[in-house]
């Protein structure tokens, strides 16, 4: 029933080195031997990305330069500005006229918030508003 023992693969054919040399002395003739050398596409052509349309909104980097700025002009720590910037009258007039449905879809506020003015509005849970 048994033709015999399967044939044992070396174990010194397992290793990269041993591959590598074979495919450069061309013994291999593995799959990619008839193809010609192309240089791999550049990433721009295998990746595209949608370009931002110029209106957007871009919320991070104006609280990034509003914290950087205070940081510079008071000397002080991360925290300190974060909390300035949370409490500043920037971020009021920006986030102050958004709808209750773009608070949720930036995450402003959470999924359940109802209302956006009141004392339990949805600005309660922005921090800077009260």
């Amino acid at each position: 029933m048994h033709a015999g023992k399967p044939k044992v693969f070396a174990m010194n054919k397992q290793y990269v080195n041993a591959m590598k040399e074979a495919r450069e002395s061309g013994a291999d003739g593995g799959e990619d031997a008839d193809m010609p050398d192309e240089p791999p596409a550049p990433a721009s052509e295998t990746h595209k990305t949608k370009p931002k349309r110029s209106g957007d909104w871009n919320y991070n980097q104006i609280r990034s330069s509003f914290i950087s700025a205070f940081r510079k002009e008071t000397k002080c720590d991360y925290a300190t500005a974060k909390s300035q910037w949370d409490l500043s009258e920037t971020k009021k007039s920006i986030l102050g006229p958004l709808s209750l449905p773009e608070l949720k879809r930036r995450k402003f506020v959470g999924k359940t918030c109802e209302k956006t003015h009141g004392p339990e509005s949805a600005w309660s849970g922005v921090v800077g508003f009260s």
